[in-house]
């Protein structure tokens, strides 16, 4: 078994658990903090524009998608190569 073929997965696991984990982070600290504000929808309105100690789920929102997109898009491409 070659490395690189059971390095994907792993890969692809901890980038897709990222962004929940990411989530219910912000969610849990901002529930912590007694800092709720619901919008519109009843969600938590800190996970649609995070901001102050949450800021940083927004760069992380940005790299995780493409990178999961990435990893699709090898997935097919060594599919289509067999």
């Amino acid at each position: 078994m070659q490395w690189a073929g059971c390095c994907w997965p792993a890969a692809y696991l901890l980038a897709a658990a990222t962004w929940p984990v990411s989530i219910y982070a912000v969610a849990v600290s901002t529930i912590a903090g007694h800092r709720i504000a619901v919008d519109s929808t009843g969600d938590l309105a800190v996970i649609d524009s995070p901001s102050g100690t949450a800021a940083w789920l927004t760069p992380v929102q940005e790299l995780i998608l493409p990178l999961i997109v990435v990893f699709w898009l090898v997935f097919l491409g060594r599919q289509m190569a067999r």
